[in-house]
């Protein structure tokens, strides 16, 4: 059975998840399947396109409202469902993109194919929306950009670019989609304006470059997406799967969960701990605690996420500065000292939250209520980042 059939046939939603993990970490081979695949452009819409773009929205929409920056809503739900038609529209041109600009690169035009490569390259950006409803996992919503990587790879098969001309091909049809993305902007923001949040609040970007440097690079809107680095880091999970299964945490040595949890003391400053636990699974283990002071509350955890720690390898292949503010409050992204970290403010739920990624392995969080960015900044120092990088070398 075809996953590319319309949707409704039995496993199609197994077919998917298939798929998704295919492009993910094994690009090439699951583009090779792709290309010897029947399909049609009304199959991959309703078998692929459409149940992942709804997907996106939904979670774009839970972000807005019940972990963002308290956007109505009515506004959410309505803005979504304009950038949901958008975003379907903007793959049909992207295709005709691709298959226009394939024999300036040496390849071959194939508008079916064309349409393979815009709609299933597209499939990191979509997923990464799920992150914005995991407040712990936020900061890997950037991971989106891998689907550069996935487009790149698919290139060459599908469109039978010559290798050495795939780097140009994929900045070329990056461009074209930069004009692509600021027009469905303009249109999402004009039937429904609203300040920050969603699919295209995020990824408005008036400009883009190619590097001199030899491996090539995409600088886009002052992020810089290293398509060497991303190769690595493909590389890295591609030899992290086994007979075709996923197992990204197999060479991964978990830290054992009472090292993490010794780094959660019992008083924080003014804060006392009131609740602390530990857990593990599948090569990942942490440490949640929760502090008080009062009507102030700070809820820490620190995760080890073992083997996934090539999704890290990917996070440091951008250079990434990102802001969304709104008279509520503000969501930012922005990478320090080699690390990235999100931060978050809503002053109308007083919340306040603070992340960081460290040594491509730990995952550190801190959210609090009634309190002030700083305070959230603070008890993430006092868990201590050197810390938490001398336990990734153990």
């Amino acid at each position: 059975m075809s996953m590319v059939e319309p949707g409704g046939a039995p496993g199609a939603a197994a077919n998917i998840v298939s798929r998704a993990k295919g492009l993910i970490l094994q690009p090439t081979a699951e583009w090779a399947k792709i290309e010897q695949e029947p399909a049609t452009v009304q199959g991959i819409y309703a078998g692929w396109l459409m149940p992942l773009t709804a997907l996106a929205v939904v979670c774009a929409v839970i972000g807005q409202t019940v972990f963002g920056v308290g956007v109505p809503l009515l506004d959410a739900v309505v803005r979504g469902v304009v950038q949901f038609a958008a975003f379907l529209a903007m793959t049909w041109v992207m295709g005709l993109v691709i298959d226009a600009l394939a024999t300036n690169f040496g390849g071959q035009k194939n508008p079916l194919n064309a349409f393979k490569v815009a709609a299933y390259s597209a499939v990191a950006a979509l997923l990464a929306g799920v992150f914005q409803i995991i407040p712990a996992l936020a900061i890997f919503g950037l991971l989106g950009l891998y689907s550069l990587y996935i487009l790149h790879r698919g290139l060459p098969v599908l469109m039978k670019a010559p290798a050495d001309k795939a780097t140009g091909y994929t900045v070329s049809v990056v461009v074209v989609m930069i004009v692509l993305w600021i027009i469905a902007a303009v249109i999402v923001n004009t039937v429904t304006p609203m300040q920050g949040g969603g699919m295209f609040g995020r990824m408005q970007m008036p400009g883009a470059s190619r590097s001199a440097t030899d491996g090539g690079s995409i600088t886009v809107n002052g992020t810089t997406v290293d398509l060497g680095a991303l190769e690595k880091a493909a590389k890295q999970i591609e030899q992290s799967t086994a007979d075709g299964n996923i197992n990204i945490t197999a060479n991964a040595n978990p830290v054992d969960v009472e090292k993490i949890k010794a780094l959660l003391p019992e008083r924080m400053g003014g804060y006392t701990r009131t609740e602390i636990s530990t857990g593990g699974a599948a090569g990942m283990g942490g440490a949640n605690a929760t502090y008080e002071n009062g009507d102030k509350r700070l809820e820490v955890s620190v995760v080890d996420m073992g083997g996934m720690g090539a999704l890290g390898g990917l996070a440091g292949a951008f250079s990434a500065n990102s802001t969304t503010e709104t008279a509520d409050g503000y969501e930012r992204m922005h990478t320090v000292d080699g690390r990235m970290v999100m931060e978050k403010l809503s002053k109308s739920n007083k919340t306040a939250s603070y992340g960081v990624m460290v040594a491509n392995r730990f995952m550190l969080e801190v959210d609090g209520t009634n309190v002030s960015p700083d305070e959230v900044k603070d008890a993430a120092n006092t868990v201590g980042i050197a810390r938490l990088e001398a336990l990734a070398k153990q």
